[in-house]
């Protein structure tokens, strides 16, 4: 039976730094995320949260403490590992979109999965049902620059999707967005995981996000409160 279990995460410590100054980041974060969670990081601006969710994302590498992933230990991967676990088992949503000016929302979300080498029908398959879950199909045509905010966020959640990932990493995912648009996007989020289980790490400073969040994760100062 596979676990449950998705992220181990035991003593995590991080820090940047500038020059000769160390500036502590995350101080001796423990947590555990599992298949089928939705986890709001929440906290100030230099809080954490974003650091932990580079973390989780395998952005930032880990310095000290242990963080596995599917039981295998991230501080023991090579680079590569860690770059096909990005591409096959991590979606990411950002607070900007990072869509492709240049494509339409089908080819945005198409883009990746072109990489992976997976056949045109099933590419076809995919991007139908991801735009389709999210409200956007009808406009699959339409390049970013076309599209609403709010149908730009969806797009990059439809591209998140159409990956078919373990765990979706959302970074601040409404800030971008007016509180009507915000809180459609954080519907689909909620229905999303609650309907087809997908699990969810985001993290956000919005109200109405963290109200909203199953389960929530409140970092002060790199701590766990």
């Amino acid at each position: 039976m596979e676990s449950k279990n998705l992220y181990h995460c035991e003593n995590l410590e991080f820090n940047y730094f500038s020059g000769t100054q160390i500036i502590p980041a995350l101080r001796g974060v423990s947590t555990e995320v599992n298949l089928g969670d939705f986890v709001c990081l929440s906290g100030p601006s230099g809080s954490g949260k974003s650091t932990l969710l580079n973390l989780l994302g395998m952005i930032e590498p880990v310095q000290k403490g242990v963080m596995t992933f599917k039981n295998l230990r991230i501080s023991e991967l090579s680079e590569a590992q860690k770059n096909h676990l990005r591409r096959h088992e991590l979606g990411f949503i950002f607070q900007f979109f990072h869509l492709m000016p240049t494509l339409s929302a089908y080819e945005n979300v198409e883009f990746f999965l072109l990489r992976q080498g997976i056949t045109k029908l099933e590419r076809e398959q995919r991007v139908k049902q991801a735009l389709e879950s999210v409200g956007i199909w009808d406009f699959r045509g339409q390049k970013p620059l076309e599209l609403s905010g709010g149908q730009r966020q969806r797009v990059a959640l439809a591209r998140a999707l159409a990956k078919k990932p373990s765990v979706i990493i959302a970074d601040e995912p409404t800030a971008s967005l007016d509180q009507k648009t915000g809180r459609e996007v954080v519907d689909i989020l909620l229905e999303l995981n609650q309907k087809q289980g997908v699990t969810i790490v985001l993290a956000s400073h919005d109200p109405m996000v963290i109200e909203r969040s199953p389960r929530k994760l409140s970092l002060r100062d790199g701590k766990l409160t």
